[in-house]
């Protein structure tokens, strides 16, 4: 008997020593997941929940709410992993939480943050295989549209030679022609609420070429720069040079990334998401001469 009641204690005290080891890995695991999520690595944030789960033997508040938040990045993101059963599952997680813990003292913020989720992931996002297969063929649509919107752009930056990110020197190696605008005196302008301090080189209107650059002071980096591509008194050879152009926008970039500026006449905005450069086409006529030019700003 005694020794039954030995084995048993034994027993009992190696389980309590496994059960008190996992729940330090489970703690540990939910630190790892906090980590990645504010290093937004949500996918790695979302296998550390797990592992963290799986080691507590059951699910807890702390993590379904970060289970939640970081399924919810991922979507926002549009991310490869979302598909429709990441979209169920993450909605099922939000109801377990808005019914389990709804009387759970301290909780409120965290409780209402999970139910906005919740609101945004039923109102904005398919619920059916059939609303999901839609959305997947007007996503593939619309990042085509995207992607040649951006192709188109990148060739206009580069049949006019700018390029992101580059400093004066680096500039004027790829970019020779404009070298001369820095050998006139450049006009200063000081920190405003619209822009750093930065230096405006200007050139001539005579000319096509290289027209206008600005200079970001505490960086020496080039972030707009105008190109003169068309002047001429006639109109009609004029109209050709810049037409041709805005015709050339026209069929390259999607319509929903191009805007007219109802201020000057015939101007062309093009802002495409996620691309870190805006350009714009405009034109101006000064003592009977037409100029048009290209811009090309680098969006921080």
């Amino acid at each position: 008997m005694k020794q039954t009641i030995l084995v048993l204690a034994l027993a009992i005290g190696m389980l309590q020593a496994a059960f008190s080891q996992n729940t330090t890995i489970a703690k540990l695991n939910y630190e790892q997941a906090e980590e990645a999520y504010l290093k937004e690595d949500y996918s790695k944030a979302l296998r550390k929940l797990e592992e963290s789960e799986t080691k507590f033997g059951k699910i807890n508040p702390p993590i379904l709410y970060l289970r939640i938040m970081a399924q919810n990045k991922l979507i926002n993101k549009n991310d490869s992993i979302v598909d429709l059963f990441f979209l169920s599952n993450a909605r099922k997680n939000c109801e377990i939480y808005l019914k389990e813990y709804e009387k759970l003292p301290n909780i409120e913020d965290k409780y209402r943050e999970v139910y906005l989720v919740y609101e945004n992931l039923n109102d904005n996002y398919p619920k059916t295989e059939e609303e999901w297969k839609l959305k997947m063929k007007l996503g593939a649509d619309e990042l085509a549209k995207k992607e040649k919107s951006i192709e188109f752009a990148k060739k206009l930056m580069q049949r006019y030679k700018y390029k992101n990110g580059l400093t004066v020197n680096e500039f004027i190696q790829y970019n020779p022609e404009s070298a001369y605008l820095f050998r006139k005196k450049g006009t200063y302008y000081k920190k405003s609420n619209e822009f750093n301090a930065f230096t405006n080189y200007r050139g001539d209107f005579r000319n096509v070429g290289p027209y206008n650059i600005f200079v970001e002071e505490i960086t020496n980096e080039i972030y707009h720069f105008v190109y003169q591509f068309a002047v001429d008194k006639k109109q009609e050879i004029f109209n050709k040079s810049y037409d041709g152009l805005a015709e050339e926008i026209k069929n390259n970039i999607s319509p929903e990334f191009v805007k007219s500026t109802p201020e000057v006449e015939g101007s062309v905005l093009i802002i495409i998401p996620d691309f870190e450069t805006t350009i714009s086409i405009y034109k101006l006529n000064m003592s009977e001469i037409n100029y048009g030019f290209i811009s090309f700003t680098t969006i921080n």
